[in-house]
């Protein structure tokens, strides 16, 4: 197997408490043709002193530095800069298991050009590094006209699960600048529309979530998601109404839960209702082991889970071992609809209407 240059992409604004653990997780891939653009997006903390110390040992390593922009300018700009043939998307709080781009570049050497993007499956993280039990983010493997499921799932999970191809990046318009907290969503959904996926169905990302983040994320990005859902609808009407209703009923699901975690109990309880008269079967499509979690976290208990908290870059065989949860029939039959619609798609890409060739 050739052995392609990757650019590895890193956006940072005062990310200096976690960025040196963060970097050092790439720098000891397995796959070493490596290079490592981090761009400092005005921070005003350590940040730009973490990466000259790192570059200083490795030359893989590059620093720019910007005034601050917001992720997706910051992100276009390390494209720009950008030599290889794969561009592997990280974020600076988050972390690789050793092998994760060799997996995901012999994946895509493997596919060819008809595929643009391989993803992996991800774990949460917390602030010390340790893998949160029961913190599966995604473990899905759609993968061939991966854009209906995209749309219904969002199996990406997060940006620093994706290896993909420099040309196929620029011929979408590289990040889109409008979106500054969806702008590797949007990557991912255009490239969708265009190309086959590949997986490497392993848990290979370390995703890092904080208590703060949960309601400041939450407060900020639903109503983007209900007006980007009407877009794609609007963009994509060869596709079915419920395909976007149960979707829409998922976003809502999801916010309920993020309520009910930083303990907006009665604020949750309304989504999750809300969520229901969109979705009356939505229930039976849950783990019932997750509902419970659930309401023994609104009661302000934990329940203990299947993964121990060990140090996610120890942790990844234990991850692997443990693999995704079953999920109730009625989860599997929806997902095996969406896989099946997606297969139904016309030949060739698809685009949004009103698009040319």
């Amino acid at each position: 197997m050739s052995s392609p240059l990757v650019s590895v992409i890193v956006p940072a604004y005062n990310a200096a408490p976690t960025l040196r653990e963060t970097l050092e997780s790439a720098l000891a891939q397995t796959y070493g043709n490596l290079e490592i653009i981090v761009v400092d997006d005005g921070s005003r903390d350590a940040t730009p002193d973490i990466v000259r110390e790192l570059a200083a040992r490795d030359p893989r390593v590059r620093l720019i530095q910007q005034p601050n922009g917001g992720c997706p300018i910051a992100r276009n700009t390390a494209l720009n800069a950008a030599r290889g043939e794969y561009v592997a998307s990280l974020d600076g709080d988050d972390l690789w298991q050793r092998d994760k781009i060799e997996l995901q570049v012999r994946s895509l050497e493997e596919a060819g050009p008809s595929a643009a993007l391989c993803y992996c499956w991800s774990w949460a993280i917390d602030k010390e590094s340790r893998v949160i039990p029961n913190g599966i983010i995604h473990a899905f493997t759609f993968a061939d006209n991966p854009f209906p499921p995209l749309v219904m799932y969002g199996f990406i999970g997060n940006g620093s699960t994706m290896l993909m191809r420099r040309s196929a990046m620029l011929a979408v318009g590289g990040y889109d600048t409008s979106l500054p907290h969806y702008d590797e969503g949007m990557m991912a959904l255009r490239l969708a529309e265009r190309w086959r996926f590949t997986v490497v169905p392993r848990f290979l990302v370390g995703y890092r979530i904080l208590p703060t983040s949960m309601s400041h994320r939450t407060h900020e990005t639903e109503q983007f998601h209900r007006d980007l859902l009407d877009r794609l609808h609007g963009e994509h009407p060869e596709l079915p109404a419920w395909l976007f209703r149960l979707t829409k009923a998922k976003f809502e699901l999801y916010a309920a839960k993020r309520d009910l975690k930083v303990g907006r109990h009665g604020k949750g309880i309304r989504r999750l209702l809300k969520a229901i008269s969109m979705d009356p079967l939505l229930p039976l499509t849950l783990r019932p082991k997750g509902i419970v979690a659930q309401l023994v976290r609104v009661s302000g208990k934990e329940m203990a889970g299947t993964v121990p908290p060990l140090p996610f870059l120890e942790a990844g065989p234990t991850l692997d071992k443990a693999g995704p949860p079953a999920l109730p029939g009625l989860e599997m039959r929806r997902r095996a609809r969406v896989a099946v619609l997606a297969a139904r798609q016309p030949d060739g890409p698809l685009r949004p209407a009103g698009q040319g060739a």
